[in-house]
């Protein structure tokens, strides 16, 4: 199990790209693109023990070509009611 993180660049360059190391290793965890964040939610620890954590990087697509990335991954205070893994993640808008 790492801690490392890769991109899926679809644009001119079609390739994967290493982005900032997570602050921990994860696995199987639930992941949200939100307001210029990648967030990460949960996972495990590839073994019995699940996470409540939750960590954001943020992502400057600046002029659409690559993505840049501004510092590395947060650990938000919040975290999740109950840890979990394998999870499924839907953002819904408000009205």
């Amino acid at each position: 199990m790492r801690d490392t993180v890769e991109i899926y660049n679809p644009g001119v360059d079609d390739d994967w790209a290493l982005i900032p190391n997570m602050s921990a290793p994860r696995r199987n965890a639930g992941l949200l693109f939100v307001n210029s964040s990648l967030m990460v939610f949960g996972g495990d620890e590839g073994d019995s023990h699940l996470l409540d954590s939750i960590e954001t990087l943020t992502i400057d697509m600046g002029r659409g070509q690559r993505a840049e990335f501004a510092g590395r991954w947060q650990v938000i205070e919040s975290t999740l009611p109950q840890p979990r893994s394998y999870s499924g993640l839907v953002l819904v808008d408000k009205p």
